[in-house]
């Protein structure tokens, strides 16, 4: 019976521990996740190209937010670590996505295409809000 009591208090506060830091650090790791995915790809977009430097730079960001609260000489460093532990990766998802033959034009259609759709749809939308409007309207006019 103790020994069924202690693991109860323990698993309590082990589940407990795991909620806290769960929700503490779970911004941290969707922010750089967004920054790991998002950077890269907005700079292949805008520029036109694949290229592994984008996902260099990216890496040397994420080194640099990593020690954001020690002094400048420490941010540099790390930011220098985060580019070269990311230079391999880098290389490969690019070596990747010319085997797969991702282009960036098609990407830049896939979401002008994407972008297109939500346009229309919301046009569709207001329109269909607009004729139930005027509808309305003519109704009430003709009632008066």
């Amino acid at each position: 019976r103790r020994v069924h009591g202690a693991m109860s208090v323990s698993h309590k506060y082990m589940m407990r521990q795991f909620v806290r830091y769960t929700w503490r650090y779970a911004w941290r790791f969707s922010l750089f996740y967004m920054i790991l995915i998002g950077i890269p790809d907005l700079m292949s977009l805008y520029r036109g190209k694949i290229s592994p430097i984008h996902n260099i730079i990216c890496g040397s960001l994420l080194g640099a937010l990593y020690k954001i609260r020690f002094p400048l000489p420490y941010i540099l460093t790390s930011a220098a670590l985060g580019g070269l532990m990311t230079t391999p990766a880098a290389l490969l998802l690019t070596a990747l996505s010319k085997v797969e033959s991702v282009n960036i034009i098609r990407m830049q259609q896939h979401y002008k295409l994407e972008s297109r759709w939500v346009l229309e749809a919301t046009d569709k939308e207001n329109q269909l809000m607009f004729e139930g409007f005027r509808k309305e309207m003519s109704d009430k006019s003709t009632h008066s």
